[in-house]
């Protein structure tokens, strides 16, 4: 009995067939339909507008971008891949959808995004587009759905290769908001604002001067001071304080621009901050002091650089 189950075992495993490394490493079901590849000519040279449209896992996705046949403008404006989101597509061929291409310069964590309205009828897009940053909002658009002979001939391929780019792009910003939400997180020790002086100059054209904030975070002074020479509304040039020595009147400090070290020595009377700088002197006027809240986000972006 014990030789015919051995018997038996062998003739059955004799006729499992082996799994082949092809099956092994067969991919999973694509599900990826591509909708169409719609480009507008119509802005050439300065940019050709390129949108994709695809569903893939029952949901729309697409990309934008631009492309630039002209050595000249491929390098002042940079060739990039885009995501599409909230895409909305009517039976009647109403269109929708946003683009996210960037972070807000003021706030730094805030995604900003370009809208699209407009329509999808045979095989033409048209639309035009608003924005959260108007003065970069893209022109009205007139794309037209390329035919087969007018795209690559792995047009599968291309398309996977900008959802990858576009994907990488929105892990970009993801990591930099994570990156930002950790640097401005207040720290456990208290911060007590001490105070701003400023005193900035202007002849209509150009503006000078200095601004100080200090504050005090645990047992340390610490700060920045923001050096303005330049056009009005350009703003200055903010450095952190080092070697921070306060007195309540007297305060000295260094930064140090570009591996250079400079001092500054001052003394505090009443409103008045007198900023001594080698041979120059400059009398801040105190002014209304920023919130904690808005204070430590300021000084951590010049600590902490998230790119």
């Amino acid at each position: 009995m014990k030789y015919l189950m051995l018997a038996a075992m062998l003739l059955l495993t004799s006729c499992v067939k082996p799994a082949s490394p092809s099956e092994i490493n067969a991919p999973q079901h694509d599900t990826l339909e591509i909708i169409g590849v719609y480009v507008d000519s119509t802005s050439f040279p300065y940019g050709t507008p390129e949108i994709v449209l695809y569903k893939q896992d029952n949901k729309l996705g697409g990309t934008w971008s631009f492309g630039y046949p002209n050595p000249q403008h491929f390098k002042r404006y940079p060739y990039e891949v885009l995501p599409i989101e909230n895409i909305r597509i009517t039976p009647n061929g109403d269109l929708t959808f946003s683009i996210l291409w960037g972070m807000n310069q003021r706030t730094g964590r805030e995604k900003m995004f370009h809208y699209f309205v407009g329509q999808l009828h045979n095989d033409v897009m048209q639309g035009s587009f608003t924005s959260d940053w108007s003065s970069l909002r893209p022109s009205p658009i007139k794309a037209f759905k390329q035919a087969p002979a007018e795209l690559k001939p792995d047009i599968r391929e291309y398309v996977t290769a900008r959802q990858h780019s576009a994907t990488e792009y929105k892990k970009k910003l993801d990591e930099l908001v994570n990156c930002q939400t950790e640097r401005d997180r207040l720290p456990d020790n208290p911060i007590e604002v001490i105070g701003k002086w400023s005193k900035v100059d202007s002849d209509g054209e150009h503006e000078w001067g200095y601004e100080v904030v200090l504050f005090r975070l645990g047992n340390t002074y610490q700060g920045w001071i923001e050096d303005f020479s330049g056009l009005i509304g350009d703003g200055g040039i903010r450095y952190p304080l080092y070697d921070v020595q306060f007195d309540q009147k007297n305060l000295s400090f260094q930064t140090h621009p570009d591996d250079f070290v400079v001092t500054y020595k001052t003394i505090i009377q009443g409103s008045i901050l007198n900023l001594k700088n080698g041979g120059r002197i400059s009398l801040l006027e105190k002014i209304d002091s920023p919130s904690t809240k808005e204070i430590w986000p300021q000084y951590q972006a010049l600590k902490i650089k998230c790119e």
